[in-house]
Formats: C-alpha cells, sequence, structure tokens
C-alpha cells in the first residue's frame, strides 16, 4: 500500500517565502539588434559547449542564411566560411556535437561553429516543410514528413553523423508542418498536428476547408516504431519544445486553414490542454522555441505574421538534490529517489530503493526548510549513520520487492511554491547496528509552480 497524503497550504503558510505568481507566464524580450527583425526564423538551439543560444535565418534581402549567438544580454552575428545549403527543407541543432544539421534540396549540411560542411550520404529526406528535432536518446537527429513532387510523404529519416536511414515509412498519415520535439523524461519523440493540401501552401492560409485537411492526432516515436498517442488541436506550423523546468512539453502558435494562432498548450497526463491568462505573444506560425537552461526559460522567436521574440518562465522552479550518505547492513545502504521534481498541484513520487529482504516496512521522515546540521546517531546504536532535517512528518509504507513507494499530493496553491523539503528513509535491517535500523541518504527538495 502506498501512502497518498496531502502538503496542505494552511499548514505550511508561516513556513513559505512570499507569494510568487500562479503559474508559469510569457514575457517579451527586447535585444538589440534582434535577429527576427531581418530575417525569417529556421532554427534555434542551445548550444551546450559554450552556453549560448543559436539561432539561424534567412535574411528578407539578399536571401542568405546567418547565424547569430545569444548569450544572455544580446545576439552577435556568427562569421561563416564555406558553402551554404539552398533550398533550406529543415534544419535541428544536434546537442551531443554541437551542430546544426540541414536537409537540403542540394545535399546534407552541417555547420559547426562557423564552418559549412557539405557531406555526401545516402539519399535523405526529400519534402520540404518537414519537421525535425534531435533524438538524444539515440543521438541522432529525426525528419519526418513534408510536401515533395505536389504531394505529402509521412518518411521518418534519421541522421546519426554520417549517414540517413529510414527508420519508419507508417504511423503517422502524409503530412507537412507537424511540430517534433524530445521528451527527456520518457526518452520518447511526440509529433503532432500538420496538413496537407491540394493547392499551393503558402497560398492556402484561407483556403476552403473542403480541400484542407488538418491534422489534429499526437504520436510517439521510441526508437523502433510509432504509438498513437492521442489528439489535440488541429493545427500546423507550430513551434514544439520540452520545459525541463517543469517538466512538460508545450506548443505554441501555428495557424490553422484560415486563422494565425497565439495559443499555448502543454501535454498533461497525456493530453494536450489550453493554458490561459498572463500576457502572450501575437498570433504566428513558423515559430522556433529552445528551453535556455541557464536562464531555465523557455526562449521563442520568429514566425509569419509576428517575428518577435518572447520568453516562457516559471517564477519557482522545481529542484531535488541528494546528500549526506546512507547507512546499512548486509544489503547495503537504502537509497531514497525521487521519480519526479515536487510541483503544486500534482502527486509527488518518492521511492526507497535497497531494502532487506527481511523488511515489511519502511519509514519516510519528512521536515519543512532547509535542513539543519546532521545529527550523528552513534549514540543511539547507529555508528556512521545520521539524521538529515527535523523530521516533522513521518510516513509508513510496505516494502515489496526491496523498495517502498511513498506519493504525496502538493495542493493547487502558489504559497507552496519555493518551500524547501527535506526528506529521509529508515527501515528495519537487523545486520545494520545494534539498533537495527538502516538510514537512507538525504534528499532536499525545492516545490515548483509551473
Amino acid at each position: 500500500m502506498t501512502p497518498h497524503r496531502h502538503l496542505q497550504s494552511a499548514l505550511l503558510l508561516a513556513l513559505t517565502a512570499p507569494l510568487l505568481s500562479a503559474q508559469a507566464i510569457w514575457q517579451p524580450l527586447t535585444t538589440t539588434p534582434d535577429p527576427t527583425d531581418t530575417a525569417h526564423t529556421i532554427a534555434v538551439g542551445w548550444d551546450e559547449s559554450n552556453s549560448t543560444l543559436v539561432w539561424v535565418g534567412n535574411l528578407f534581402v539578399g536571401g542568405n542564411l546567418e547565424f547569430q549567438r545569444y548569450d544572455g544580454t544580446g545576439w552577435t552575428i556568427e562569421p561563416t566560411t564555406g558553402t551554404p545549403p539552398s533550398g533550406v527543407l529543415g534544419a535541428c541543432w544536434d546537442s551531443v556535437r554541437s551542430t546544426m544539421v540541414f536537409a537540403a534540396s542540394n545535399g546534407t549540411f552541417e555547420w559547426h561553429s562557423g564552418l559549412w560542411v557539405q557531406i555526401s550520404p545516402t539519399a535523405g529526406p526529400q519534402g520540404g516543410q518537414v519537421a525535425c528535432c534531435f533524438d538524444a536518446a539515440r543521438n541522432e537527429s529525426l525528419f519526418f514528413g513534408g510536401s515533395i513532387g505536389g504531394g505529402y510523404t509521412n518518411d521518418l529519416w534519421a541522421w546519426d553523423g554520417v549517414n540517413w536511414t529510414l527508420r519508419a515509412s507508417n504511423g503517422p498519415s502524409e503530412r507537412s508542418w507537424s511540430a517534433m520535439a524530445y521528451d527527456p523524461q520518457r526518452e520518447v519523440v511526440l509529433m503532432h498536428g500538420g496538413w496537407y493540401t491540394f493547392l499551393d501552401p503558402y497560398a492556402c492560409l484561407s483556403c476552403d476547408p473542403t480541400i484542407v485537411v488538418m491534422q489534429n492526432d499526437t504520436w510517439e516515436w521510441d526508437g523502433s516504431s510509432w504509438t498513437s498517442a492521442g489528439a489535440g488541436p488541429a493545427i500546423k506550423a507550430h513551434a514544439m519544445t520540452w520545459d525541463p523546468a517543469r517538466e512538460r512539453m508545450m506548443f505554441f502558435g501555428g495557424s490553422t486553414s484560415s486563422q494565425f494562432l497565439g495559443t499555448t498548450y502543454e501535454r498533461v497526463n497525456g493530453a494536450w490542454q489550453l493554458r490561459s491568462g498572463g500576457p502572450a505573444p501575437g498570433p504566428r506560425n513558423n515559430p522556433r522555441m529552445t528551453f535556455d537552461p541557464v536562464r531555465q526559460r523557455v526562449h521563442m522567436m520568429g514566425g509569419y505574421h509576428s517575428r518577435d521574440q518572447w520568453t516562457f518562465a516559471t517564477p519557482q522552479p522545481a529542484t531535488q538534490s541528494a546528500f549526506g550518505t546512507g547507512c546499512g547492513g548486509a544489503s547495503g545502504a537504502p537509497e531514497l529517489a525521487g521519480l519526479a521534481l515536487p510541483y503544486t498541484d500534482d502527486d509527488w513520487s518518492l521511492e526507497m530503493r535497497n531494502l532487506p529482504g527481511s523488511a515489511t516496512t519502511a519509514t519516510l521522515i519528512l521536515g519543512f526548510g532547509a535542513p539543519p546540521a546532521p545529527v550523528d546517531l552513534t549514540p543511539i546504536g547507529m555508528p556512521a549513520c545520521f539524521l538529515y532535517g527535523n523530521a516533522t512528518v513521518a510516513l509508513n509504507a510496505s516494502v515489496s520487492a526491496g523498495v517502498a513507494s511513498f506519493d504525496l499530493a502538493i495542493d493547487d496553491d502558489p504559497v507552496l511554491g519555493g518551500l524547501m523539503l527535506t526528506t529521509q528513509g529508515f527501515v528495519p535491517d537487523p545486520t545494520a547496528n545494534a539498533l537495527g535500523l538502516g538510514a537512507t541518504q538525504g534528499l532536499e527538495s525545492v516545490i515548483g509552480i509551473r
């Protein structure tokens, strides 16, 4: 049996910081210069090697490709050498190799910190308006769908830095202008939406809906096959990204067959939910988004109809980190792990692992506020063991196959945002010490707001 308890706002009010915003919000970002003033945004990505945001766009005048970097204070043009691609079909950032990968009508190209490299692999994507993202679980860039030769394709191509591989030609139907992003929590790629039409797609914003087919389905790619994952709004040309500060997949903008959109959706318990409240960017299609881990925010820019920059951030990210050491007997020290970060209006699940086979119950203690100095438990018969935290609440759970699970429901109240929690687990273990008790390390967590 798993205990399910509420962290209730009324009991914790005196322990919290000043009231925070009730949810994550959009905020406009003004920079000088602003690359979206002079170019259509093609792709953005985060370069971990030098902690900058990388942007590539197609200049309105002359049509040349231009790269710029953002360091948190402003954008700087990145000089480039070599021959760039022409007729770009799609581009995405390879976060492992710090490279922008381009599929183009004249071949495959990579951009390495200012240097264009043309590669001559086997045939790859051929369609325009493809969806693409980097699959970090399998270290390859994925390109899906697109319009080709007056029709559409549902091919899924993977680029590993050397060659293209056709991963699938089934699952989602043929389409262009869908959106894709990688979910690191579940190690799958999500694809949503798109369309196909029998007319010129660039002249079709006001097309007769009887000859435009908008897609509303969502699919997941696990590296070997597609799986249908429900439906959402019928939309195309939207931007999708994973927000690790809130542990949510989200998308913004896009258009229907008749209007540009300025709406934000996020994935909650396997379904798309519309976010409302607060300021929002203007309607647009074809924007681009990525996450900035230094400033803990989503960075959105570009698009048609509106093309400015906005950021999306929570007023309080959730955090979690282990500290200290555990102590145990013959089976080793037990461990305490958070299965997800703690957020308001959500369940927070924790597990005690590596518990002795003789144990039938385990205890989780929880304290509020920053942990005090560790207390040495040697005087009570637990040498090399320490008490972490102030042990305000104690919960018991049964042990099954060496694991005990605990679920705590956190109320939907912004007053809880920023509250620090310290947890530690204890389990009976006659081989551990004279007291017959093993202890986990400590776990320090901060409740976040989505």
